[in-house]
C-alpha cells in the first residue's frame, strides 16, 4: 500500500464516518419521542399540581393545628402555596379542548373541573373562617374537601384502569400469533 492510497483510504473513512455519525443523528431527531401536550398530558399535569398543593396545604394545616404556625402564616400559606399556583395550573387547564377527547376523557376533564372548584372554594372557605372565626365555614370547607377528594379517588381509579386496559391491549398485541 502506497502513501497515497493511505491518504485516500484516511479520507474515504472520515467522510464515511462524518455521514454515519449524521444519519445516526438525523434517525435519533426523526424518532425521538415528542412530549405529549394534548388534552390527556394536561390532565394528567393538572392532577400533579394537585397532589402538590393539597400536601403543602396537609402540612401547613397539621402545622396549624399543632401551633407551630399562626393563623396568619396559615393563611398566607393557602394564598401563596396553594390558591397561587393552583389558579395558575387551572388558567392552563382550562385551555385545554375537551372536544378532542374521547368521551372517556370528557368525563374525566369535566370530573376534574368540578373537583378543582370544589377544592379552590374549600380553600377560600379555610381562608374566609379563619379570618372572621368562623366554625360553620369551616366545616363546610371540609364538606367540599371531602368531596373532592372523592371525586379525585374516581378519576384515579378510572386513570389506573385506563393504564392496566392499554398495558393488556399492548401485551395482547405483541404475542406471536
Amino acid at each position: 500500500m502506497n502513501s497515497e492510497t493511505a491518504s485516500s483510504r484516511w479520507y474515504r473513512n472520515l467522510v464515511l464516518a462524518t455521514i454515519g455519525i449524521f444519519l445516526i443523528v438525523l434517525a435519533a431527531f426523526f424518532t425521538r419521542r415528542k412530549p405529549d401536550t394534548g388534552p390527556a398530558a394536561e390532565l394528567e399535569q393538572m392532577l400533579l399540581v394537585e397532589r402538590d398543593v393539597v400536601s403543602t396545604y396537609d402540612e401547613a394545616k397539621k402545622a396549624f393545628a399543632e401551633g407551630k404556625i399562626d393563623a396568619q402564616t396559615f393563611v398566607d400559606v393557602i394564598k401563596s402555596e396553594v390558591l397561587a399556583p393552583w389558579r395558575e395550573a387551572e388558567a392552563r387547564f382550562r385551555k385545554v379542548d375537551a372536544d378532542k377527547l374521547s368521551d372517556k376523557g370528557k368525563k374525566l376533564f369535566e370530573s376534574l373541573e368540578k373537583s378543582m372548584k370544589l377544592r379552590e372554594q374549600a380553600w377560600g372557605l379555610v381562608v374566609d373562617s379563619i379570618r372572621d372565626g368562623s366554625e360553620e365555614g369551616m366545616a363546610s370547607a371540609a364538606q367540599k374537601a371531602a368531596e373532592a377528594d372523592r371525586i379525585e379517588d374516581e378519576i384515579m381509579a378510572e386513570l389506573e384502569a385506563s393504564r392496566e386496559r392499554a398495558a393488556e391491549d399492548e401485551a395482547t398485541n405483541k404475542r406471536p400469533k
